[in-house]
């Protein structure tokens, strides 16, 4: 690589930047930027959300100039796909940055996201047995597969990663590739992408704050239903050894946990939790009301009024497959594309 890469992730709820210098160090940013927000009841990108983010994509710009990039590729995700004045966003991103916006599918976005986040992985979880048990939907290994309950056997060289953004969850899961370059992906990735997100569930389900009882356990049945279509399309998903979580809630129920900020520092990549201890967390912040989530420890303030909603999402997956533990990644679609581009300035 002669010179820095760097790509931009226009997410449903968060903005980043990912700057890959030619000597192998990196910067990162990341910006809650709401694009997402409103979008559940009107289908569009509001002008407050559209400004929010030009000013971001302005910062940034300024950011690429300074750090000397010329090579930069800006993606978005389920907000763009999903809004009917999307063309607004495309001007924001020509006139900001002069490049062009690509909008990533639901099943790219969930691969991208798999291979940035398995080709960091420690080879220790490469190499390890799965802790995956029944899960407290009560169907344990057992998956309605094709119309018929069959016991499947869990793999433990397959990975399952859930990528939970605001306005959509993707699922990616593949096998393990391991060789002299270190822990990695293999070639044979599936992808599946549920369009219910931290900000559209807490916008469209959560009425009260803090929410209610009966809102939560709706959240988590649309949820179930929505992991059995997945495994439907997808049965390797229900075969995978290990879970790994990237996006803003996994971080954020890491860092609570933990009790450090996250951010630019990557201090919650590679951390471990327990179901145990995801659940001590979403039980503490679903009984408290935003402002009073805010002042935990390790807790950005602009992202606690979605968390919850990013607790009820990454439990309904460790519940309905029996995860045991969670492997919470900084790594994701980002590190997949500026991967991308080094490789294609090689070639």
């Amino acid at each position: 690589m002669t010179q820095a890469v760097a790509a931009i992730d226009c997410g449903s709820n968060s903005f980043r930047l990912l700057i890959r210098r030619s000597d192998g160090t990196e910067l990162r940013r990341s910006v809650v930027c709401g694009l997402s927000r409103g979008l559940g009841s009107s289908g569009i990108l509001n002008d407050d959300a559209l400004e929010r983010a030009r000013l971001v994509l302005v910062d940034f710009a300024q950011v690429l100039g300074d750090e000397g990039v010329k090579t930069v590729r800006v993606t978005s995700t389920e907000a763009a796909r999903r809004a009917t004045n999307v063309a607004r966003f495309h001007d924001i991103v020509r006139e900001t940055l002069d490049t062009q916006l690509i909008v990533l599918d639901g099943i790219t976005e969930a691969t991208l996201s798999f291979r940035g986040a398995v080709s960091r992985l420690s080879p220790d979880v490469i190499d390890s047995k799965s802790t995956r048990t029944a899960s407290t939907y009560g169907v344990g290994p057992f998956f309605d597969l094709n119309g018929a309950e069959e016991s499947v056997a869990i793999l433990d060289d397959v990975i399952l990663s859930v990528d939970i953004g605001g306005a959509s969850t993707e699922l990616g899961v593949g096998r393990s590739a391991t060789g002299t370059s270190g822990p990695g992906a293999s070639d044979q990735v599936s992808g599946f992408s549920i369009p219910l997100g931290g900000v559209v569930a807490t916008e469209t389900y959560f009425l009260t704050d803090p929410p209610l009882p009966e809102d939560l356990s709706n959240v988590f049945g649309i949820m179930h239903t929505h992991l059995e279509d997945a495994v439907r399309e997808r049965p390797l998903i229900a075969q995978a050894g290990h879970l790994v979580a990237v996006g803003g809630s996994a971080c954020d129920i890491a860092a609570i946990e933990k009790g450090v900020p996250w951010g630019e520092s990557q201090a919650t990549s590679g951390v471990v939790l327990s179901r145990s201890d995801v659940e001590e967390v979403f039980r503490m912040l679903a009984a408290d009301t935003t402002s009073e989530r805010a002042h935990h420890p390790g807790m950005r303030a602009e992202r606690a009024e979605v968390v919850v909603a990013g607790c009820v999402l990454l439990l309904s997956v460790m519940r309905r497959f029996g995860f045991q533990h969670v492997i919470v990644s900084e790594h994701d679609l980002l590190d997949a594309l500026v991967d991308k581009l080094i490789a294609e300035s090689i070639v």
